[in-house]
């Protein structure tokens, strides 16, 4: 028995050819350009309530200033101090010299929280930084309440340049 398929009013009948979608017309955008992956396995410390960048280094160069950048983040992060001691983790974007906060990644990380504790954080976001120069993507860690330890342990970045 062979399958058969009804294309508007018609019918046809055996094995279909293979498609080649390459010269398909008026369609344009949502192909991904780039992927730049970063994996971060040593183990970095926040010590004593400083608000720091926690990796830096993380970049794309966009081919066209209207093309977007998918921004994925995780992170294992254990915190050392006690249940009073809080921090805020910020997704930044930095293009020549000037720095934009993009996301808010964890709002009260640590907050209620007994020291030791480990858990894990994932963010993303879908920006528009309307350049082709290199773009800076980071995870900020700024000190709320307390002067606690945090260690960021295997952070991971993802980031895909999307075209519009």
């Amino acid at each position: 028995t062979m399958s058969l398929i009804k294309v508007k009013g018609s019918s046809i009948t055996g094995a279909l050819a293979a498609v080649d979608g390459s010269a398909l017309t008026g369609i344009s955008g949502g192909k991904i350009l780039q992927v730049q992956s970063y994996r971060k396995d040593s183990d970095r410390r926040i010590q004593s309530g400083n608000s720091e960048v926690v990796h830096d280094n993380i970049v794309i160069t966009p081919a066209d200033n209207n093309n977007k950048i998918l921004f994925m983040a995780s992170a294992t992060i254990e915190q050392g101090g006690t249940s009073s001691e809080y921090v805020m983790v910020k997704a930044r974007r930095v293009v020549g010299g000037t720095t934009s906060v993009i996301g808010d990644v964890y709002n009260a990380l640590g907050y209620q929280v007994t020291g030791g504790t480990r858990g894990t954080l994932s963010f993303n976001t879908l920006d528009n930084p309307q350049t082709t120069n290199q773009v800076t993507y980071q995870l900020y860690h700024e000190n709320d309440q307390g002067s606690g330890t945090y260690d960021y342990y295997e952070t991971n970045y993802t980031l895909m340049e999307i075209e519009v």
